[in-house]
């Protein structure tokens, strides 16, 4: 764990790895619906490429770019039980390796360690991607290690690696968007580098035919809608539920009204617009400020997607981790301690499926439904609230409490 370390606070070191490791042993213990994409969509994707060479975009729930087939093939040598069982074990290392690269590197005393541990294991996002055996915890690893690297200044290597996180999930392209706002060209490049070679692997391995497929019946027949079952969290299904009426099991894609689309998707560049004319030049140097930043971006990359699955949400333990650590080092205001509270409690809450059907019955409860959603939008506005206290976009010389770390990085 690094030298110098005492024994007392190695032992609590020890412990807080030790619970970590036995909550992710007994979490698959607790799905009721075991590993529903990894049966509908991975596996029959990788068992397809095993014995044909390719696949076809038929599964339901894979709508993914045809190189993540590549990092599902292994699991196609085995029968059914034994690739979930091997998915399960991938998955709980995945995790235990991002909790391994927060408490290293994001973690700076020991309260923020313990409260790493409590983001784990109170996630419902990570408790859905278990269930449903899913590959976003892998996308939340890379993303992380993207942020890590470009803290040590290896910035090729970490548009690289958000790449390959940006291949697994969507959503992640904002991520890059905050980067290039704030003008991080090197990284930029090492992304399109990156991307171009998972481009150029996938197809020589699958041909040019996949990717038409990819783009015509995954990608481009899919934008302009949403879905309005329970279990998309975004902007497009909250405001669609009370235009269309909430349909907890509906998965179809239901087109989004063209004015309405429009609107909205003006409303985003306009944020997007705004939050860069507002950042762009500012706090490059400042490690704790470029978080906070990131931590918005996070959360606006979950609520302006057309689609972001509840499992999506293991992506705020990031923002969660940042808000929550600027709370303590900038004061435990009751107001913000209690609005972080409540953002904390809605996106990690969760129903039944029978009391997202009572839901459904009444108008007035139906915002229930989208309680992910609704704490993310929160918590985003409290980053932003931090961001803009902390550092005056006006003024140049913004030093604030927690941007204790600005002076070191400008010297080095």
């Amino acid at each position: 764990m690094g030298p110098g370390r005492t024994g007392p606070e190695m032992d609590r070191i020890v412990l807080i790895y030790t619970i970590l490791i036995v909550f992710l042993l007994i979490a698959p213990l607790y799905t009721n619906i075991p590993h529903f994409d990894f049966h509908k969509a991975y596996y029959p994707v990788a068992v397809d490429i095993v014995r044909t060479g390719s696949f076809s975009y038929v599964y339901e729930g894979f709508k993914n770019m045809p190189a993540v087939g590549l990092l599902l093939l292994p699991f196609g040598l085995f029968d059914r039980e034994t690739s979930r069982i091997l998915f399960i074990i991938f998955d709980l290392v995945v995790c235990f390796l991002c909790f391994g690269l927060m408490q290293r590197s994001m973690a700076r005393n020991m309260l923020e360690r313990w409260l790493v541990l409590l983001l784990f294991v109170c996630s419902h996002g990570l408790l859905v991607c278990i269930q449903f055996g899913q590959l976003t915890p892998l996308a939340v690893l890379l993303t992380l290690a993207a942020i890590a690297l470009f803290e040590r200044d290896r910035k090729m290597l970490a548009g690289c690696v958000l790449s390959a996180a940006f291949v697994l999930k969507m959503p992640v392209l904002l991520v890059l968007i905050y980067f290039l706002i704030k003008r991080q060209w090197r990284l930029g490049l090492g992304f399109l580098e990156g991307y171009l070679a998972f481009w150029g692997l996938s197809l020589l391995f699958f041909g040019l035919q996949l990717h038409r497929d990819y783009l015509s019946s995954a990608f481009v027949a899919n934008m302009g809608q949403t879905i309005l079952a329970y279990n998309n969290q975004n902007i497009f299904a909250f405001l669609m539920r009370f235009i269309e009426g909430p349909i907890i099991l509906g998965w179809d894609m239901v087109a989004v009204p063209m004015l309405f689309s429009i609107t909205l998707i003006l409303i985003v560049v306009g944020i997007m617009l705004w939050l860069g004319w507002q950042i762009g030049g500012r706090n490059r140097f400042d490690r704790d400020a470029i978080n906070l930043e990131l931590a918005l971006f996070m959360c606006l990359m979950l609520i302006v997607f057309p689609v972001s699955w509840d499992h999506y949400y293991f992506f705020t333990i990031f923002p969660l981790l940042i808000y929550a650590r600027t709370l303590l080092e900038t004061g435990l205001g009751s107001i913000r301690v209690g609005l972080f509270l409540v953002s904390f409690a809605l996106i990690n809450l969760t129903f039944s499926l029978d009391t997202y059907f009572f839901l459904a019955q009444y108008r007035a409860l139906w915002p229930l439904i989208s309680t992910p959603f609704l704490g993310t939008c929160l918590l985003g506005g409290l980053c932003y609230y931090e961001m803009n206290r902390v550092s005056n976009p006006w003024r140049t010389d913004a030093r604030g409490p927690i941007l204790k770390h600005a002076s070191e990085s400008e010297k080095s």
